[in-house]
């Protein structure tokens, strides 16, 4: 029970903060948090273009489950084998 007062004392003083704000900060802190972004995601590109010219093809699959953030143990390859298979079609399940 300590703590939810706690939070709740928390979030009031962050709203306060907030209320005190001009609406330019407000708006220099979204623009600067979609150019943070946009420079991640750049970055992020370049270097998954140059790992994908320099790894061997049997890691494409893995490093392509690394860049998406899948961590399950079904790669890519897998699944488009399966999807390649005539019997795995709707109409015959």
């Amino acid at each position: 029970m300590n703590e939810l007062r706690r939070l709740s004392g928390a979030a009031a003083s962050l709203a306060a903060l907030c209320a005190v704000l001009p609406a330019w900060a407000y708006i220099a802190g979204i623009a600067s948090f979609a150019g943070v972004y946009i420079c991640r995601l750049v970055l992020v590109y370049r270097f998954a273009v140059r790992a994908l010219d320099r790894v061997q093809p049997v890691h494409i699959p893995s490093l392509l489950n690394a860049l998406v953030g899948r961590s399950d143990s079904t790669g890519i390859e897998q699944r488009s084998r399966r999807s390649r298979n005539p019997r795995d079609t709707p109409r015959s399940r």
